[in-house]
């Protein structure tokens, strides 16, 4: 799997394409909140679409930020022993789930004082519309356990800017 970022996200690591960082963790505290699934760390199966979401993070950047793509061997018989949800397609559990924790950020649950999964599986919504984008998923984790079960990732690459310019997610297609 794939994360899509930009390299000041993670310029404390030594980073160099083909090499792991065995020091890597995730400061759930610091990931971005009121996404599809929630606060969370995201990953995709699809190197495209992590690299098409490196280069928006990149333009959104002030300062000359390069897209950076780190690449997880992940087991998902290790995740499933969590407590995860998995969206096979939208639904109309999907576009209320994916609500919720755009206004509320993570709140996965019945009760907002109720713990959220661990994991977060399913399309890439295309909100705040009730539609996803073809071809694209994420994977999110939301808790330390889940974080804990990470492999450490591989630099996939860091990449140029000179890649065409993709002005918003809606792009992403």
């Amino acid at each position: 799997m794939y994360h899509g970022s930009v390299y000041s996200h993670f310029q404390q690591y030594k980073l160099s394409p083909g090499h792991s960082i065995p020091s890597f963790g995730v400061d759930l505290s610091r990931c971005r909140p009121r996404t599809d699934f929630g606060r969370g760390f995201y990953l995709t199966t699809s190197l495209e679409q992590a690299e098409k979401w490196a280069n928006i993070k990149s333009l959104r950047s002030r300062s000359a930020d390069q897209p950076l793509i780190l690449e997880f061997n992940i087991d998902l018989e290790v995740f499933c022993k969590l407590d995860y949800l998995w969206f096979v397609r939208a639904s109309d559990e999907f576009n209320a789930f994916v609500r919720r924790c755009r206004r509320h950020d993570t709140w996965h649950k019945v009760s907002r004082t109720d713990d959220p999964y661990d994991v977060v599986l399913g399309p890439l919504s295309k909100f705040p519309g009730h539609t996803v984008y073809d071809g694209c998923d994420q994977f999110s984790l939301h808790t330390q356990r889940a974080i804990g079960l990470m492999p450490k990732p591989m630099v996939r690459s860091v990449m140029s800017k000179s890649i065409q310019p993709v002005t918003s997610p809606a792009k992403l297609n």
